[in-house]
C-alpha cells in the first residue's frame, strides 16, 4: 500500500508525523510531499519546548516521540519528498494529513493542490486520516456541489478549548504561536462546513496522551474511509485505525 503523506516545508507536528509512520511503514510504502520537493522541517519548539517555560513536558513531544522522530529524520523516505505538483501526477493508495500550529504550516493548510489530491482520495474512496490542524484541509476542499468534503461526514478535530487554554497560557511570551489563524479555531472552522453541529465529536478533555499500551487515552473519529484526530495525544490510535481500513 503507497500512502501520501503531505508535509508544509516547516512548521509541522513532529509526534503527529513520526509516530504514525512508526505504525504505518511495516507494510506500508510512505511518499512524503513539500511544497517545492525540499526536506521538511518540523516545528522545533515542540522538540525542544523553548519558550513553554512551566508548562513544556506537557505541551511538547513526549520522550517516546521524540525518538520515532529522531529515527524518522534519518529515513530515506523522509529525506526524499517530492513536490506538491508531482504528487498530484501520482496514483497513491492512501492519504494522511497532519497537524501543527505554528505559522509555516499556511502553505499546507491552504494548498489548493493538496486540497485537489483530497478531493480525489475520498471520492475514489480510499483511506484519508486527517489529525488535528489536518482536518482544515478537507474542510476547506469543495465537492463539485461546492461543500466542503466534510459535509454529510462525523469527525473529530482540535477542541477549541485544546487551541484556547494553550495559546492562554503562552501569549504573553509567544504571542498567537498557538493561534495559525487568530480569528478563528480549527474547531468553529469545521464545525462551520458541517452538514449538522452534532457531527463533530470533540471527545473527553485532551490531558493524556496515547501509546500502544494505553490506547484508551486516545480518541479518534471513524466514519466510512475517514478517519480522524484531534491532537499529538491520539497520533497511536490514530495511526491504528488508519491502518486497519488499509488493511
Amino acid at each position: 500500500m503507497k500512502v501520501l503523506v503531505p508535509l508544509p516545508s516547516k512548521d509541522f507536528d513532529p509526534t503527529e508525523v513520526a509516530i504514525p509512520w512508526s505504525v504505518l511503514r511495516s507494510g506500508c510504502e510512505i511518499v512524503f510531499a513539500t511544497p517545492d520537493g525540499v526536506k521538511a522541517l518540523p516545528d522545533p519548539i515542540m522538540l525542544s519546548g523553548e519558550g513553554l517555560g512551566v508548562f513544556a513536558s506537557l505541551l511538547k513531544a513526549n520522550a517516546e516521540a521524540r525518538v520515532a522522530w529522531q529515527e524518522l529524520e534519518a529515513s530515506d523516505e523522509f529525506s526524499n519528498p517530492i513536490s506538491y505538483e508531482e504528487a498530484a501526477k501520482e496514483v497513491f493508495d492512501a492519504l494522511m494529513l497532519p497537524g501543527g500550529h505554528a505559522p509555516g504550516m499556511k502553505d499546507y493548510l491552504e494548498s489548493e493542490v493538496i486540497q485537489g489530491i483530497a478531493k480525489k482520495h475520498l471520492e475514489r474512496g480510499n483511506p484519508v486520516g486527517a489529525i488535528c490542524h489536518g482536518i482544515l484541509v478537507l474542510a476547506r476542499a469543495k465537492r463539485d456541489s461546492g461543500e466542503s468534503l466534510l459535509y454529510g461526514c462525523k469527525v473529530t478535530g482540535l477542541p477549541k478549548t485544546s487551541e484556547l487554554i494553550p495559546w492562554q497560557l503562552t501569549k504573553k511570551k509567544m504571542g498567537d504561536y498557538y493561534r495559525t489563524y487568530p480569528e478563528t479555531t480549527v474547531e468553529d472552522e469545521v464545525r462551520s462546513h458541517l452538514k449538522n453541529d452534532e457531527d463533530f465529536i470533540p471527545g473527553p478533555p485532551t490531558l493524556v496522551r496515547d501509546s500502544l499500551t494505553r490506547l484508551w487515552a486516545g480518541h479518534v473519529v471513524k466514519d466510512g474511509n475517514l478517519v480522524t484526530a484531534r491532537w499529538p495525544g491520539d497520533a497511536h490510535l490514530f495511526a491504528l485505525k488508519l491502518k486497519e481500513l488499509l488493511a
